[in-house]
């Protein structure tokens, strides 16, 4: 879209103001101020569903992320510690090795957690590398980060159905926005009261973002 949010509802709250000011002398034949209104307002309710959206994806990632710091930092220390802990078995000590020891994609940490909980019950389930690093503990982490992240993914679909649904109610917008201007210029010239309204209220800019300074009205014949 060449224009932001804030262009696009910057020209469309004077479009309608001028365009109820001079409903009645033109009514545009493609929408009536009443749609007009109805559009600005869906387009607002569009652009707070959005944001809700977003916040919440945004929230729901901190949770996330705190979840996978923790049980990457319990899986690293509990592979850690089992190597020292069962050097001396041999057969335990090649199943703690085969575990991948520092994910950092989710998909990854969420693979080696689940394999380093395997081996951890196979190995020594009653062994824990501290009183708060067990592998009942361990277990509740992996189901609850496992879980938050499905619903992390589930809020980033939203959020981006959201957006999309505010991209196109404001391309409408801004389409009507651009053709009542347009056609509304030519039905009232520049120098009459409505028609200096009009290049006076609303403003336009360009596509690199940059006012347009409004047309200024021919000099009165001396």
């Amino acid at each position: 879209m060449a224009f932001s949010e804030q262009q696009i509802f910057e020209r469309a709250e004077p479009t309608l103001q001028v365009m109820q000011q001079v409903s009645g002398e033109w009514t545009w034949d493609e929408m009536t101020p009443a749609a007009f209104q109805a559009l600005l307002t869906s387009a607002r309710e569009a652009q707070g569903n959005a944001a809700d959206k977003k916040s919440d994806y945004d929230l729901q990632r901190g949770t996330v992320n705190g979840l996978f710091d923790d049980l990457e930092a319990r899986k690293v220390q509990g592979i850690g510690m089992a190597k020292f802990r069962f050097r001396a078995e041999r057969d335990k000590l090649e199943m703690v090795s085969s575990v991948g020891e520092y994910g950092s994609a989710r998909e990854d940490v969420l693979k080696e957690s689940e394999e380093w909980a395997g081996a951890w019950n196979d190995i020594a389930p009653d062994w824990a590398p501290t009183t708060s690093n067990t592998l009942a503990a361990f277990n509740t982490l992996l189901d609850t980060a496992r879980s938050e992240n499905s619903e992390l993914s589930a809020k980033k679909v939203a959020a981006r159905r959201a957006g999309v649904d505010l991209n196109e109610v404001l391309a409408q917008l801004q389409d009507a926005c651009v053709a009542w201007y347009g056609q509304a210029t030519r039905v009232f010239p520049a120098g009459t009261p409505s028609g200096d309204l009009i290049r006076g209220q609303i403003p336009t800019f360009s596509d690199a973002g940059t006012p347009t300074p409004p047309t200024p009205a021919p000099a009165p014949t001396p």
